[in-house]
Formats: structure tokens, C-alpha cells, sequence
């Protein structure tokens, strides 16, 4: 039996225009004479994505960039819904004391509920994601960050708190990926292997442009030699951790 399939993936397409511009993108209706983005996401066929149900040993966060892990306790469907209940299981899902993660002190953002539910006939796909009746779903390969924005998210989410930090303290974006029902069969998470991608040449800098702030992710250029992924049958209970940035220069530089 094959343990993989074959995908398509939008990837930034290579432009002699970012030598000298930086890429950028509005993400609403500016009402300026400018266009909305300099950049284009170009789909690539025939991508193989392999599936590491029978691997999950076999990775680890800070050389493959991911770790599927497993939830000691159950969450129930409709506590994802209830923002209190949601801060109670997030805050006892501890990833500090994981081997194949080696965290020495995690901290939580926030959550976001992302729909794949295709019974309605309203969605299409546009520019590299899939609109659903106003919901989102990413085809196109990026990283949520950079270095140096998520330094800046640090200096926001912990003010005065923030120079020790930054100065004594490796600091890295960490995501979690779960589904809320299971087993997961339709439109699992793809993830790239980073042991093998040199962030030099696959990854550009671009900024993400809001009616009030601005946020610094990376687009992704396409190359056969990327090593695709994906977790068959999902449970509830498993979790894909995934890095997006981290300010040790040595280590996994973020996952695609």
C-alpha cells in the first residue's frame, strides 16, 4: 500500500522585482494607486507528500522543524467554542518537559478555529486559498513569522518583561495543529522536513499589510528537493507541534 499521495501547492514565484523591492501584500481593500501585492503564488503539480503515520518517532522539533505528539486528556468538541474552557486545556498542554520538543518555557498566544466544511456550494479557490463563505483555507506554503517579528511580538505580549527576554533567552514561535473531530481524512495539514532546506534560498521576507499594523512573514520558492508530509487519520488527541522562527541561528529555522 502507498504511503503517500500527490498534491498541488502554491508557492511565491521568483521575481527579479524583490532585489529591489520587498515583497508585500495587502490583506484588505487599500483605497490607494497602488496594487494590492507585488508578488505572485504560482501552483506547482505533482508535489509528493508522504505520510509518517508509521514514523512519528523518527522526527524531532528542533531538527525537522516538527513532532506529532499526544494530548494526555481528551478535549471536548464543544469546549473549542467556550474561550474560558479553551484557556483551561491550553494551559494544560505543557510542552516543556517533551524530549523531541525541548522547551524550556512555553507561553500561549492565542487560537483560532480554521472550517474545511465543503456541503455548501459557496467557495472557490483564489489566489492560492480556498474562500468559504468568508472562511479561509491556505493552499499557498508560508511561514506564519520571522526573527525578528516574532522579537516584536515578544516586546508586545510581555512589555516591560521583554529586555530579559530578548537578551537572556532563546526565543522561538512554536504552532499547534489539531483537529476537533477525528479521524482527520480531508484536507490534512502538509508540513516540509527542514533538515535539508537552506533558508537563504528558499525563503523570502515579505510584509503583511493591515488597516492598523503590519506583520513580517516569509514566503516559500518552490524546489523538488523539499520533503512534504502529512498525518493519516488524525485523532483528537494528537497534535502536530510545528516551528515557525527561532533566534538560534543553528537550529531548524521554521517549518513550511
Amino acid at each position: 500500500m502507498s504511503n503517500g499521495i500527490e498534491s498541488s501547492i502554491f508557492f511565491m514565484k521568483r521575481d527579479e522585482l524583490h532585489l529591489e523591492q520587498k515583497p508585500y501584500a495587502y490583506r484588505f481593500a487599500a483605497q490607494i494607486d497602488i496594487p494590492q501585492s507585488n508578488f505572485v503564488l504560482q501552483e506547482h503539480h505533482g508535489i509528493r507528500v508522504t505520510d509518517i503515520r508509521r514514523q512519528l518517532e523518527d522526527f524531532t522539533l528542533q531538527k525537522n522543524g516538527f513532532v506529532v505528539l499526544r494530548l494526555a486528556d481528551e478535549i471536548p468538541y464543544e469546549d473549542f467554542f467556550d474561550p474560558e474552557r479553551v484557556k483551561v486545556h491550553s494551559d494544560g498542554v505543557s510542552l516543556d518537559s517533551q524530549e523531541r520538543v525541548k522547551l524550556s518555557n512555553s507561553h500561549w498566544k492565542t487560537l483560532r478555529l480554521r472550517s474545511t466544511d465543503f456541503r455548501g456550494p459557496y467557495w472557490c479557490v483564489y489566489k492560492g486559498a480556498i474562500i468559504l463563505l468568508g472562511l479561509v483555507l491556505i493552499l499557498a506554503v508560508n511561514l506564519d513569522t520571522t526573527t525578528a517579528e516574532t522579537l516584536r511580538e515578544v516586546i508586545r505580549q510581555h512589555g516591560d518583561e521583554a529586555e530579559d527576554l530578548l537578551l537572556k533567552k532563546r526565543i522561538q514561535w512554536i504552532n499547534i495543529w489539531k483537529p476537533l473531530r477525528g479521524p482527520l481524512n480531508d484536507w490534512p495539514l502538509t508540513f516540509c522536513d527542514t533538515s535539508n532546506i537552506d533558508p537563504s534560498e528558499s525563503f523570502e521576507k515579505a510584509d503583511l499589510l493591515y488597516p492598523e499594523f503590519v506583520i513580517e512573514n516569509r514566503q516559500i520558492y518552490y524546489s523538488p528537493h523539499y520533503r512534504w508530509h502529512y498525518l493519516s487519520e488524525q485523532q483528537t488527541n494528537e497534535i502536530i507541534v510545528f516551528k515557525q522562527s527561532d533566534t538560534d541561528s543553528e537550529a531548524s529555522p521554521g517549518m513550511p
